[in-house]
């Protein structure tokens, strides 16, 4: 009796030690399959935000060669305008108002032939007006161009001083003051649906 009793409880640990052994493995799996998951995930998280930040790099890139293209018309302009107002002569005008009708007359016709250029399709704006009618030496004749890319709506704006103080219409130069992109404008929506707070 005593041999039958030690051996039903040998095969009692034994059963027991396996199924620990066997709960261990399943944990064990548990465990990689989990962290295999999570680092699966952790992936594809990183990847879509690679792809996003190359799309957005593409995008701006092609933003840039929009206004790049555009901002070339617009020196070829300014050459053409500036070169036809070659004798146009300041230096000999004692009349302030006058040599600011002659700049007043340059610069409408430089925006007339920009506006009317097929590869340009920039949004204008200037001050000119303003440079011509009023009497304040702080008011510099600026412009900006408004560069729009279609398929992204993403925006770029180009600033542009004209330098004035000079003796003869040839001598106007211009310089860049900002380019930069305009952020793309949204709404917050902070209304709460209380049949839905989730938004599902």
């Amino acid at each position: 009796m005593k041999l039958k009793c030690k051996s039903t409880v040998k095969n009692k640990i034994d059963f027991s030690e396996r199924g620990s052994s066997s709960v261990l493995v399943v944990m064990i799996m548990l465990l990689l399959i989990t962290f295999g998951v999570l680092a699966m995930m952790s992936s594809y998280s990183n990847l879509k935000i690679s792809r996003k930040h190359a799309e957005w790099t593409r995008d701006y890139y092609r933003l840039e060669s929009i206004a790049e293209s555009e901002f070339i018309t617009f020196q070829n302009v300014f050459n053409e305008v500036r070169n036809r107002f070659d004798n146009g002569v300041l230096e000999d005008e004692t009349d302030e108002m006058k040599k600011k009708e002659v700049l007043s007359t340059f610069l409408s016709a430089f925006l007339k032939d920009l506006n009317t250029q097929t590869y340009f399709s920039g949004s204008v704006q200037s001050n000119f007006d303003a440079f011509t009618e009023q009497d304040d030496e702080n008011v510099v004749p600026m412009l900006s161009i408004l560069t729009k890319d279609d398929l992204t709506e993403r925006r770029l704006l180009i600033v542009i001083q004209m330098d004035v103080n000079i003796e003869r219409i040839k001598d106007i130069e211009f310089k860049v003051m900002e380019w930069r992109e305009i952020p793309a404008e949204f709404e917050y929506d902070d209304a709460l649906n209380f049949s839905d707070p989730e938004g599902n």
